[in-house]
């Protein structure tokens, strides 16, 4: 029988956020995600969101 792997702890997401749309802003997601089949909202919060985190780091790191 095959050992299963346990998850790393350090990559577990036991952190949620919660923040909200305006009307406007709420139709341009609905139209973006039906647009470019956006199947996993979650997947692509995290990964916009972080992109975005880690881009600023880099700008700041290259700064001094």
């Amino acid at each position: 029988m095959a050992k299963k792997n346990k998850p790393d702890e350090n990559f577990l997401r036991k952190h949620g956020q919660t923040f909200a749309f305006n009307a406007h802003e709420f139709d341009a997601f609905e139209k973006y995600c039906k647009k470019y089949k956006v199947a996993n909202r979650a997947k692509f919060f995290r990964e916009t969101i972080m992109a975005a985190v880690l881009k600023r780091f880099a700008d700041d790191s290259t700064l001094f």
